[in-house]
């Protein structure tokens, strides 16, 4: 196994261990309101959005969660919001989680032992409002914010889904197969996608 793989596939291990409350850097702060204070990098802000993504996708997680679209907006001062669309294409009992990995070209951008560690910033959440709740052929919203270090760039965005099989952040959870990655780069010996490269 290459090195390079060797450290994707430790990115999506070391997400599934932060949502079971593993060892590594610790999950991300969450917020419920934009007018929260900013995040330091690593402590992203969740929030539910009003704009809407442009950029169409098709990746298709389960056969139960599409995503349509997806944006990622710089805000100013080093921080950044990646929005993303999804349509629902089947009821779902469980709830899921997104994983959200932040993979910076200098490592010197990473600030935390866990991010060093494991070469990312953690950008992994339940997604709102709970999957379990969603309705076929609906279309739901979700976003995350947060800083990014110029002296990381470029950034790749990592994403992918968990199951939480007790629905809650915490207890069990099972990867998502990704069906279809819609013309998008899948990571070799994982279930995530390569969705954007952030360039300063």
């Amino acid at each position: 196994m290459t090195r390079s793989r060797m450290i994707t596939w430790t990115a999506a291990l070391l997400g599934l261990s932060l949502l079971l409350g593993g060892c590594g850097a610790p999950p991300p702060e969450q917020s419920t309101s934009t007018k929260s204070a900013q995040p330091a990098q690593g402590q992203p802000s969740q929030a539910q959005p009003t704009e809407m993504p442009t950029k169409p996708a098709s990746a298709i997680w389960g056969g139960a969660i599409e995503l349509t679209a997806y944006d990622v907006r710089p805000l100013g001062n080093d921080q950044y919001k990646v929005l993303l669309q999804f349509k629902c294409l089947k009821a779902m009992k469980t709830n899921w989680a997104q994983l959200m990995h932040l993979v910076p070209a200098n490592r010197a951008a990473l600030s935390t032992p866990g991010e060093q560690q494991y070469g990312i910033v953690n950008w992994d959440a339940q997604i709102e409002p709970a999957t379990s709740t969603w309705q076929p052929g609906k279309t739901y919203l979700t976003a995350r914010s947060g800083m990014l270090s110029k002296v990381g760039a470029p950034w790749k965005i990592q994403f992918g889904m968990v199951e939480l099989l007790e629905n809650r952040m915490g207890g069990k959870i099972k990867e998502v197969p990704l069906i279809d990655a819609g013309g998008m780069q899948k990571l070799a010996g994982t279930q995530m996608v390569v969705l954007a490269t952030i360039s300063k």
